[in-house]
C-alpha cells in the first residue's frame, strides 16, 4: 500500500479531506505547543495525540496532514522502517492536501 492509496481510503471512510476534522472524526487529539523549531510535529501513539509545533516554518495543515500519516499507517498495522514511514506519510499528505 502507498501513502497515496492510504489517504485514498480514509478520505472515503471519513469523507473529508479537513485535516482538522479528519482527526477529530478519527478520535485523535491535536495539541499545538511551541517548542525548538527542530521537529514540526510529533505523533504520539500512546495517546493518540498530535502535537504541532507553532514555531515551525510552514503551514501547520500540512504538518498536521502528515502527522497523521502516521496515526494511519499505525492504525492500519503497517510496519516500516522509519525512512519508509516518513517518505508514506509524506504521500500521504501531499494526497490529502491536493484532494
Amino acid at each position: 500500500m502507498t501513502g497515496s492509496e492510504l489517504a485514498q481510503q480514509v478520505m472515503q471512510r471519513y469523507q473529508t479531506t479537513d485535516v482538522a476534522q479528519l482527526a477529530q472524526q478519527a478520535g485523535v487529539v491535536v495539541r499545538y505547543e511551541r517548542w525548538h523549531p527542530i521537529t514540526l510535529g510529533e505523533y504520539h501513539p500512546k495517546t493518540r495525540t498530535i502535537c504541532i509545533n507553532l514555531n515551525a516554518p510552514g503551514a501547520q495543515a500540512r504538518i498536521l496532514a502528515h502527522e497523521l500519516g502516521h496515526f494511519f499507517i499505525h492504525e492500519a498495522g503497517l510496519v516500516l522502517s522509519r525512512r519508509d514511514e516518513e517518505a508514506m506519510a509524506d504521500a500521504f499528505a501531499e494526497t490529502l492536501l491536493n484532494a
